[in-house]
């Protein structure tokens, strides 16, 4: 990409853009600050830079076809188990991709805003953090004097507190 050209006009409403950018996220103002003196300046050499930092990288046809296989396996599992067998509802949320596979994150997401797979949504956002889910497990474990093994319902209790905690606790 290193022969990327911009005219005078396309650097100057980038330059207005960045500088905008820098204002409205201000905790990513420093990162606007550098993109807008490149193309200020015209540092076509820096171009490439700015470009892998704004455009993700096309996911394939055929991963989109994954996660909604995916998504779809979920429902599915989630159909066939009985109303009161909340262990195994539990068992069979959506776990969520984890940060490091953000693109699938961002496309399940965005699947969901658009209404799609809204059986889903309550284990959507299992992939956000989860130390305030483990800490409220912990919680219950420990008051269990830390068994080393433990029983079916103990398990279930333990679920059902992850399924239950919010991923930000002042949320």
């Amino acid at each position: 990409m290193a022969d990327l050209k911009l005219t005078a006009a396309e650097r100057c409403i980038l330059r207005n853009q960045f500088e905008i950018l820098a204002i409205l996220k201000p905790t990513e103002a420093e990162h606007f600050e550098r993109a807008r003196q490149v193309v200020e300046r015209g540092w076509e050499h820096d171009y490439d830079e700015l470009i892998a930092t704004a455009i993700a990288e096309p996911m394939t046809a055929e991963r989109c076809a994954e996660i909604r296989q995916i998504l779809d396996m979920y429902i599915a599992m989630q159909r066939g188990l009985p109303e009161g067998d909340t262990h195994a509802r539990t068992r069979a949320q959506f776990p969520g991709f984890p940060s490091v596979e953000i693109e699938e994150q961002l496309y399940v997401r965005w699947m969901t805003e658009r209404g799609e797979y809204e059986p889903l949504l309550t284990g959507l956002y299992e992939a956000l953090p989860k130390l305030a889910k483990y800490r409220a497990m912990l919680r219950v474990y420990v008051s269990w004097n830390n068994p080393g093994e433990l029983t079916s319902g103990q398990s279930d209790v333990l679920l059902k507190t992850y399924a239950e905690t919010r991923p930000y606790p002042d949320a």
